[in-house]
């Protein structure tokens, strides 16, 4: 089955508004390099900056992807509203990497809403949350892509490939992707079921094929392409009523227009 990306999506062009970016510096502090780029500077000169800024490959091994903080514990006290490093500045949910290090991290919700789960009307949606003031707010029907079932857990899976796809994280100063998701199916899986499943040729335990495969091996191929960049990704298992992207992934679920092939999300200016 591919898992290739179709025809281009929600392409968000909320273009410049100066004074939207004037209030945002005003409100938040802003990231700092010890080494800092031109003030004026393109986005292909972030990139080549942030790429050699990220290190060496990101090495898996059993949990590392999981985010080292208690599911009880709220998102919103371990990371403080910060203004990124993007050439168009804007507002993330951000912890400094103290060690002098530059694995800054930003804090990314996740989620994904199937009301009408295992009924044949069934519709499900994802949600993305990003921006502490209301702005960054992602909410997209999950594809009928073949014969797959709509389901919470798929659109669980889709919302969290979709995060790491919408922006170049790591060209707004950012080493450390942490996606937060109330999902234990998706911390699990990502942390440890995939060690099994990849040596087992992706059949579970009782040697069948694994549920949702293809929406497993795009994500794992997503987050292994950013790990060898040097961009770590971890996945930070919370409690519902802390994930802000719930009510946004129950937006995209209201969606009638069904896309039956994968539509490639992306973020412009956000």
């Amino acid at each position: 089955m591919s898992t290739t990306m179709g025809m281009p999506g929600f392409i968000d062009k909320s273009f410049v508004d100066e004074s939207i970016i004037r209030a945002a510096l005003a409100i938040y502090p802003r990231m700092s390099y010890e080494s800092k780029l031109p003030e004026e500077r393109s986005l292909e000169e972030i990139i080549q900056f942030t790429n050699r800024y990220l290190g060496p490959p990101v090495i898996f091994t059993l949990d590392s992807r999981r985010y080292p903080a208690p599911a009880t514990q709220d998102p919103l006290t371990i990371f403080t509203p910060m203004i990124n490093l993007c050439s168009l500045p804007a507002p993330r949910w951000v912890r400094l990497d103290t060690t002098g290090g530059n694995k800054h991290e930003i804090l990314i919700f996740t989620d994904g809403s199937a009301p009408d789960n295992g009924l044949p009307n069934v519709r499900a949606g994802c949600g993305i949350t990003f921006r502490p003031d209301g702005r960054g707010e992602y909410s997209f029907p999950l594809e009928r892509v073949g014969s797959e079932p709509l389901t919470s857990n798929r659109a669980e899976l889709r919302a969290a490939h979709a995060a790491l796809c919408l922006r170049h994280w790591h060209a707004e100063g950012f080493g450390k992707v942490v996606i937060a998701t109330d999902s234990e199916y998706l911390v699990h899986g990502i942390n440890e079921w995939v060690i099994r499943w990849t040596e087992n040729g992706w059949k579970n335990t009782r040697g069948r094929r694994v549920k949702n495969i293809d929406l497993w091996q795009m994500l794992l191929n997503k987050i292994e392409e950013l790990e060898a960049s040097g961009l770590v990704v971890q996945f930070y298992l919370i409690q519902r009523g802390f994930n802000l992207a719930d009510e946004v992934a129950k937006k995209g679920a209201e969606a009638t227009d069904i896309p039956t092939e994968w539509v490639t999300q992306a973020a412009v200016a956000v």
